[in-house]
């Protein structure tokens, strides 16, 4: 006589999709035998390959689409409305979630906590160090938005369209995180981090998880600057694994190209035109991708803007620069994803960037990042291994040919920290809880 054995429900929300991607995908595949999983996905993305090749291989039994971050009433009506019905529906023995600042997350772990208050969350779909998603990654985020703005209204004055962002900005979290929540969704939220002024804003979380997780102790210390709490911080095994990565992506195998990434070398705050700023970086990428170039003999080079900087007039331009100086060079931004573009590749360059990761933890590729730009923590990617920092195109150059040519490392070994399985299962809720 058979028994068949009642899975716990999770909830993970999807939110940011290409940190999804990077992480919470190999997380949907790792968890799937103990869990039956639901997942929260922002309306646009629920036709993406990852959700395919996820409901393809029975890793989700459900995909609940809430409306678009741009239709923002439908989106507070649905966490007002829908998502307290499906998380009394689901009663979920777990909850994960990317981070705890963006409006939706906090009113999710709000509604659990009333709903399910013994139910864990646990923040584990991040793939950044946080010093650099709040040192680095939001000051240029905010300038590249300042930049889209001059070049909206090229006949004002650039302190205007400043005050202009900077005022918008400032009625985005009033509007997010009291006038809509307070109407629509049970109350307001407070505001710990806003992207319109690259800040944090506090580090009163409150109750909003009981768990961090990251994969490297470098990760757990640069953690200590926005989560008050050092042992609700876990290290784990990252999830990624060879067949979810077969099931995802259907490629002609390794190529001989270099996959280049950039995203973090642009510096909005030289004060220098516009102009100046694409000669800066022509110099020094094109210098560094011949350099590259040469010394792999690879002979295509595909580049692939950073979602954020697609608009952005400097690496537009910028691209338009190094595809009539180098040879081989072909712009992939808009035509595949990073992860795709890093598995038809033998050598991947970036800057400061979570593919980076994705690149070493997949193994097989030679991995280096360029700390040439000047940039604060440019060196971020030393703590790896794997991943080799280069410091200035003379050291670019002393590399030399045999760093290419030599044996190729698989991926990391698995370390001794516990798999995510491992730690969910072993997750209380204390008896005493902050309230929300």
């Amino acid at each position: 006589m058979s028994c068949e054995i009642t899975k716990k429900s999770l909830i993970i929300d999807t939110f940011s999709f290409h940190s999804f991607v990077n992480s919470g995908f190999f997380y949907c595949w790792s968890l799937a035998d103990q869990y039956d999983i639901t997942l929260l996905v922002e309306q646009g993305n629920e036709s993406s390959a990852a959700l395919a090749a996820l409901k393809e291989a029975g890793k989700v039994v459900r995909i609940e689409v809430m409306p678009a971050w741009s239709r923002r009433w439908a989106l507070f009506r649905w966490l007002g409305t829908r998502l307290p019905r499906l998380v009394e529906e689901l009663r979920p023995s777990l909850v994960l979630m990317n981070n705890w600042h963006y409006f939706h997350q906090k009113i999710l772990s709000r509604v659990v906590r009333k709903i399910c208050p013994q139910t864990p969350i646990a923040i584990c779909l991040s793939v950044h160090q946080p010093v650099t998603d709040f040192a680095v990654t939001d000051q240029h985020l905010v300038g590249a938005r300042k930049s889209a703005w001059q070049k909206r209204w090229p006949w004002l004055p650039k302190i205007l369209t400043d005050l202009a962002h900077d005022s918008w900005g400032r009625w985005v979290g009033i509007r997010d995180f009291t006038l809509l929540p307070l109407v629509l969704a049970g109350g307001p939220a407070r505001q710990s981090h806003c992207p319109w002024r690259g800040k944090l804003l506090n580090k009163d979380v409150g109750d909003l998880y009981d768990a961090i997780v990251c994969y490297a102790a470098i990760e757990r210390e640069s953690y200590a600057m926005e989560a008050p709490n050092l042992e609700a911080i876990h290290l784990i095994q990252h999830p990624m694994n060879e067949q979810a990565i077969a099931a995802l992506f259907e490629t002609k195998g390794k190529g001989s190209r270099i996959a280049v990434l950039p995203s973090s070398c642009l510096d909005y705050d030289n004060g220098v035109s516009l102009e100046q700023q694409v000669d800066t970086l022509l110099e020094l990428w094109g210098e560094a991708l011949e350099i590259v170039q040469q010394q792999s003999n690879f002979p295509e080079i595909w580049w692939k803007l950073h979602p954020s900087f697609v608009d952005d007039p400097v690496m537009t331009t910028l691209t338009e620069r190094l595809s009539e100086r180098l040879p081989g060079f072909q712009s992939m931004t808009g035509k595949m994803t990073a992860e795709a573009m890093i598995l038809e590749s033998s050598v991947v360059v970036g800057d400061v960037s979570s593919v980076l990761l994705w690149a070493m933890r997949l193994g097989q590729r030679k991995v280096m990042s360029l700390d040439i730009f000047g940039m604060p923590v440019g060196d971020e990617m030393s703590s790896y291994p794997g991943i080799i920092v280069v410091d200035s195109l003379e050291s670019l150059r002393c590399v030399g040919s045999d760093f290419y040519s030599g044996k190729v490392e698989d991926a990391p070994e698995k370390s001794h920290y516990p798999t995510a399985l491992e730690l969910f299962s072993s997750l209380r809720i204390p008896n005493t809880k902050m309230q929300s």
